[in-house]
């Protein structure tokens, strides 16, 4: 019976070194294949970064952090108005009048004071300064005698958002 113990020892301690050689290679395999995966996707974020070049976005990426919720909230107020605007404004036409950049930037977004005439349906034309924040890719979209798209607020003529080119 003693021989049947060491011999049944002996398979089973065999087995577990097996068992424990390929469960190691499957770990170094494992870990080899997340090491692959880092290494891309350390590249991919290289790439991502590096493709930030409008100098004004990596100046706001380099601010300190409370500057940069400081700014985000500024343009967050922003976005909040043009989206209320959007829902809720009379349609309209503008005409972009001038332009002039007022020398504030938030989140990498330059605004400007737009000087525009406003024509509301049934309503005589009007002249109005925006202040329009406009983001480097999306500047070419804005000139000078362009026709646009436009929301007004119903009960505040002064407010209003440049939506969409027209002609």
């Amino acid at each position: 019976m003693g021989w049947l113990n060491k011999g049944v020892a002996s398979a089973l301690t065999s087995g577990m070194n097996a068992a424990s050689q390929g469960a190691q290679a499957q770990h170094q395999a494992a870990m080899q294949q997340a090491a692959a995966l880092q290494q891309q996707l350390g590249a991919a974020w290289g790439q991502a970064a590096a493709a930030v070049t409008d100098p004004d976005a990596v100046a706001f990426m380099q601010l300190p952090p409370a500057e940069q919720a400081r700014q985000q909230a500024a343009l967050q107020e922003y976005g909040t108005n043009l989206r209320w605007l959007y829902e809720n404004g009379v349609d309209a036409e503008i005409t972009i009048r001038s332009m002039q950049a007022t020398g504030v930037t938030l989140a990498g977004q330059h605004e400007y004071t737009v000087e525009v005439d406003v024509m509301l349906p049934g309503r005589e034309p009007y002249q109005l300064a925006l202040r329009q924040v406009i983001a480097a890719a999306a500047f070419p979209g804005y000139a000078v005698g362009g026709r646009y798209k436009a929301k007004v607020s119903p009960s505040d003529a002064g407010n209003a958002a440049i939506l969409e080119r027209i002609g």
